[in-house]
């Protein structure tokens, strides 16, 4: 079936990790994610997260842009990528290694 939201949204989310002294994160690049469906140069469903890092600090940025209330069913496969894209994200493990 096509896909009906109540209303077009994004969700912006901003993580701070501080990363324990004596420690580094072994996997950072595992946060790196980048799932859209864009018509006409306009981004109208997707989900991206990205990290920076200073010093001890690893930043993490979550957008999710859902931008329509109706999708059709032709871009039913590009909704189900950028939802499970979302839990995927929730499923990312980082490994901190001893320096």
């Amino acid at each position: 079936l096509p896909v009906e939201l109540p209303f077009p949204h994004v969700l912006y989310r901003k993580i701070v990790f501080h990363i324990p002294t004596g420690y580094s994160v072994k996997n950072p690049n595992d946060i790196n994610m980048n799932v859209a469906h864009t018509e006409n140069g306009v981004t109208t469903m997707g989900f991206e997260s990205s990290y920076t890092q200073t010093g001890d600090v690893l930043t993490i940025l979550i957008n999710e842009t859902y931008r329509e209330i109706n999708y059709p069913l032709s871009q039913f496969e590009d909704f189900k990528k950028v939802i499970n894209a979302s839990a995927d994200f929730n499923k990312v493990v980082l490994v901190l290694k001893k320096k």
